[in-house]
């Protein structure tokens, strides 16, 4: 999807973009990658949490 200029920083009704999405699912191969996309790592959703909010509140170790 990224080489066919697919837009990452899109939302749900949520507000979760690609990156949150990623880092509720743990896929650390897909956030690897992400991670060296130009996305913005401290978007919120409509809750106001980042994904790294959510990772620690998942307790994970990514």
């Amino acid at each position: 999807l990224i080489a066919h200029d697919a837009n990452l920083t899109i939302t749900n009704s949520q507000g979760y973009n690609t990156l949150h999405l990623v880092t509720h699912f743990s896929s650390i191969m897909s956030l690897l990658y992400l991670l060296h996309q130009p996305i913005n790592v401290d978007s919120r959703d409509t809750q106001g949490h980042t994904s790294l909010m959510w990772a620690a509140y998942q307790g994970d170790t990514l």
